[in-house]
């Protein structure tokens, strides 16, 4: 076997073999992402026990309802008013801290129509939260940063003064400081009135004013019962002042840890589960707001195991629209080429950069031309070496100069590359002519002789 077919053979093995290492390692990101266990508890893109995939394409395929994933934060979004904006496995503490323009723009959206159904993960504790984790993170951060001067050197302590031994001679004492002077008059009485009718100024803090604290804010306090650590009070019953639901059971399966301590006089109670509420409504203009401690209904096994029709239609509500948030789950959209690739649908674009570079390296890499073989007679004849600059302008002249025009035509070239000698060698060109004209065939070298010999004669003195 040759040496090239040999190195063509070793390049069709090495594309093979990456084209199996390729399409196998597609094959397993597939069957993870096909079980959907890389996403969290309660996301819609998960298809586990533990998922919401089964109840937003369930929603999906209804021609009723207009359903959608939110990938970007809820400040980002376009207009969600007359929708059903469910966030599924919210951690509890998730809710302490809360971006204050969040907030306002879930109340503008609730205010327009909108129902927010904020729902709890049941099977997590603070300690694993990440927004948990995220707030002692910032006031960690708030504890490291340096005091001011003013305050650095209220909070040091004052030096302790130097001892000195006693000279022989007894210095005088110092001059007593006097007392600085106090303002007394008029302007002393109305510069107390100011100071008294004026409240104590507090510090201003940054992280305050873009955050609010969502439980204090609706008068919520959430509390934990320790006989619902493992699977929660396990039913929930609906309370018998409600009527904002006739379609809802008296009674669901519950597995959340938490309930409402606390609830403000807007709130109203939906279930309880041992008579403490565990998922409660508030009417804002329009819309509403829900809170429930226990997402479990909405998951894939909850779908399989323990349906709940009329709860799931309850917490649609009547609007037509259903947008499912991801962010909250750490599923966010982050634009960039690939997004607007996919975006403008601009894959076959990239395709043809990808097929033009290949060609490029398959180009550089070999020759298209075959190459030849050494000392083997092509079409019955030997290879030819190559000729020099000289020879190459012979045989030029060979082909495009007929043999009876040959002198004419160097003469010709020969007085436009001299024009200064048409008027110092005028004898010599009219000899020169004649002589031209009468080259044939046979005289050509010899008349070429002698016109370089006449063109040559220097002019007289």
């Amino acid at each position: 076997m040759s040496r090239r077919k040999r190195n063509r053979l070793q390049g069709i093995l090495l594309v093979l073999i990456a084209l199996a290492f390729g399409f196998g390692a597609l094959q397993l990101m597939l069957l993870r992402f096909s079980a959907g266990d890389v996403y969290p508890a309660y996301s819609t893109y998960r298809a586990d026990p533990l998922g919401a995939k089964a109840i937003y394409e369930a929603l999906a395929s209804t021609d009723r309802l207009n359903v959608s994933r939110n990938l970007r934060p809820i400040t980002n979004t376009t207009d969600l008013s007359g929708s059903t904006v469910v966030f599924l496995g919210l951690y509890p503490d998730a809710l302490e801290e809360v971006e204050k323009e969040a907030i306002d723009t879930l109340t503008l959206y609730a205010q327009q129509g909108s129902r927010t159904v904020l729902m709890f993960n049941p099977g997590v504790s603070e300690s694993t939260s990440p927004f948990r984790k995220d707030i002692d993170r910032r006031k960690d951060e708030e504890d490291d940063t340096p005091a001011s001067p003013e305050a650095r050197e209220s909070t040091e302590a004052p030096e302790a003064p130097v001892v000195q031994e006693a000279p022989d001679a007894p210095s005088p004492p110092p001059a007593p400081i006097p007392p600085p002077a106090e303002d007394t008059g008029e302007k002393a009485d109305e510069k107390a009135a100011e100071d008294e009718g004026k409240p104590e100024r507090e510090p201003y803090d940054p992280y305050e004013k873009l955050h609010v604290e969502f439980y204090k804010e609706n008068g919520l306090t959430l509390g934990k019962k320790e006989e619902w650590e493992f699977g929660g009070a396990g039913k929930a019953t609906l309370d018998s002042e409600y009527t904002g639901g006739d379609e809802l059971p008296e009674s669901i399966p519950w597995h959340g840890r938490y309930y409402f301590k606390e609830t403000g006089p807007e709130w109203r109670t939906v279930y309880t589960a041992d008579g403490l509420p565990v998922i409660i409504e508030k009417p804002v203009d329009d819309g509403t707001f829900v809170l429930a401690t226990d997402s479990y209904l909405l998951s894939n096994e909850a779908l399989l195991n323990d349906r709940q029709p009329g709860f799931l239609a309850w917490v649609v509500g009547n609007n037509l629209r259903v947008v499912f948030d991801e962010v909250h789950q750490g599923v966010a959209e982050r634009p960039g080429v690939a997004s607007l690739a996919r975006k403008y649908k601009l894959h076959g674009l990239f395709a043809g950069f990808i097929a033009l570079a290949l060609l490029f390296v398959w180009k550089n890499a070999s020759s298209l031309v075959p190459p030849a073989a050494h000392g083997a007679a092509q079409g019955g004849q030997e290879a030819q070496t190559g000729r020099t600059a000289s020879e190459a302008v012979v045989s030029l002249l060979r082909r495009n100069v007929p043999p009876g025009k040959v002198v004419d035509t160097c003469f010709r070239e020969w007085v436009k590359s001299h024009p200064t000698k048409r008027k110092t060698h005028r004898e010599q060109l009219r000899r020169a002519h004649g002589l031209v004209k009468s080259a044939t065939g046979k005289t050509i070298v010899k008349t070429y002789n002698t016109i370089t010999n006449i063109l040559s004669e220097r002019k007289p003195l």
